[in-house]
């Protein structure tokens, strides 16, 4: 997961400026010629273009006193006022507000210090081929002024909604102080409905296309809400447990109970009045994925390697293999096999894989509960529930029963049509978000989960230790 850190922006002057800056500001450097330079600084001779485009075109680094003058404007700026630097470290929420076809179009972005990684890595990707004399300009224009003017645009995976940490998820409402903070009002955030409210209606262009009334449209919920909507998981209890290429247990619950210390996700619900929490790990069946492609052997075959379980594999897998969330909250945290000796085989190594992976589920099952979140039972659904072992496994290792849905097919976009249904209704009880028939119960073996107790105090006392050793040898 990238680094990133709050940081001191150098701004224009909100108490000389106030905030209308469109006469200070300017598109991308790269776009610009000669003439648009001198029609931006016709427009304001403190045009921020005075500092960000020295050399005109920048396709290739100018000489040094171009550079050099750029420097002193900047600093003559910050001598007199017309910049200054924020006191506190910040991230910087930016709203871009654009029209495209006729259509009004807001994108939301923040601003924030990303720490620089190995190329390759895996966790910073390139979205488009530079070229080394632009970079070569940059990093002339960064070594004069000593600082960044040129930030680099970047797109972010977030199927959770994190961000919208801006809101007060116990009251449902957004927090007036984290507002406050950000520079932004209420009049500046979105309407907030609960998902099965009616946020809108379809616009009459469309209706009129598709040959349909102009139907309600609802708030509709994460994918991972949305799951538990199909699933009826509305109530504290029973959760489910998603067994896919990562891994998520979800709980609902009736109050909102945070437990970031564990890095437990918590969140509004997608009906009123409820929320629920998450222990997510990364790599779930993407552990099996991983064995697969270094032994050469098909994940199914790896599977059909681990039969009747009757006891630990006397291999012990940590499956950081891409860090960890629950309860970690490492982006560092690295995968390992402990205890390899001569004799061990691909059925050892293939069954402490899903033990590993049951063992991170067991760490989110204490997350949740140290939140006081009651989780007793969960919905086994996602590739790896195919898996008979593994739930049994997964089962003695976390204490969970392991329900096995009749009909495996819950995904977000059902349970998105059952908020649609209760949108359209306004009805939001069992009926709606009725529980799916159980074709199999899979409880925990007491035997294995005793032998299990024991092998997770081995897990939870791994991690640390393999830290301190992966930090040695950095």
């Amino acid at each position: 997961m990238p680094e990133i850190t709050a940081f001191r922006a150098l701004r224009y002057n909100p108490e000389r400026f106030g905030k209308d800056l469109s006469k200070l500001i300017a598109p991308p450097y790269d776009v610009l010629t000669d003439d648009d330079k001198a029609a931006l600084l016709a427009r304001h001779e403190r045009n921020i273009v005075a500092v960000d485009l020295p050399f005109v075109p920048p396709k290739s680094a100018g000489p040094d006193e171009v550079y050099e003058k750029a420097a002193d404007t900047l600093d003559q700026w910050c001598g007199d006022g017309t910049m200054v630097v924020d006191e506190k470290p910040a991230i910087y929420v930016y709203h871009q507000q654009y029209e495209h076809a006729g259509r009004k179009y807001t994108r939301r972005k923040f601003f924030a210090h990303m720490r620089l990684e190995e190329f390759g890595k895996g966790t910073v990707f390139p979205h488009e081929l530079t070229f080394g004399g632009p970079k070569a300009d940059r990093l002339k224009l960064m070594e004069a002024t000593r600082c960044q003017m040129s930030a680099v645009f970047g797109l972010y995976s977030d199927p959770n909604n994190a961000v919208s940490r801006l809101l007060d998820v116990g009251k449902r409402d957004w927090s007036d102080a984290l507002l406050a903070a950000t520079g932004l009002t209420r009049a500046q955030m979105p309407r907030l409905v609960e998902g099965s409210d009616v946020s809108g209606h379809l616009r009459a262009e469309l209706a009129e296309r598709w040959g349909i009334p102009r139907v309600p449209v609802a708030g509709g919920g994460g994918d991972n809400a949305a799951t538990a909507c199909g699933m009826g998981v509305m109530t504290p209890g029973t959760g489910f447990l998603s067994l896919g290429t990562s891994g998520v247990l979800f709980a609902a619950t009736e109050a909102y109970a945070p437990n970031t210390g564990d890095a437990v996700h918590t969140f509004c619900h997608a009906v009123p009045d409820t929320w629920h929490q998450m222990g997510v790990i990364l790599s779930a069946t993407d552990s099996m994925s991983w064995l697969s492609e270094i032994t050469g052997k098909p994940v199914p075959e790896l599977a059909g390697l681990v039969g009747a379980v009757t006891a630990p594999s006397p291999v012990l897998f940590l499956p950081y293999l891409s860090g960890e969330r629950t309860p970690l909250n490492d982006p560092d945290a690295t995968g390992a096999f402990l205890g390899l000796r001569r004799a061990t085989g691909l059925a050892d190594l293939a069954q402490a894989a899903m033990e590993g992976v049951a063992m991170a589920f067991a760490d989110c099952v204490h997350a949740l509960r140290k939140a006081g979140t009651p989780i007793e039972a969960a919905y086994a659904v996602g590739g790896g529930a195919r898996s008979r072992a593994w739930l049994r496994i997964m089962a003695s290792a976390t204490g969970l029963t392991l329900l096995e849905p009749e009909d495996g097919d819950f995904g977000a976009a059902f349970g998105a049509a059952k908020l649609a249904a209760a949108c359209a209704t306004g009805d939001t009880s069992d009926r709606i978000f009725a529980r799916p028939a159980i074709r199999a119960e899979v409880v925990p073996d007491p035997e294995l989960a005793a032998a299990y107790a024991k092998k997770y105090e081995a897990h939870h006392a791994a991690y640390p230790r393999l830290r301190d050793l992966t930090a040695l040898g950095a």
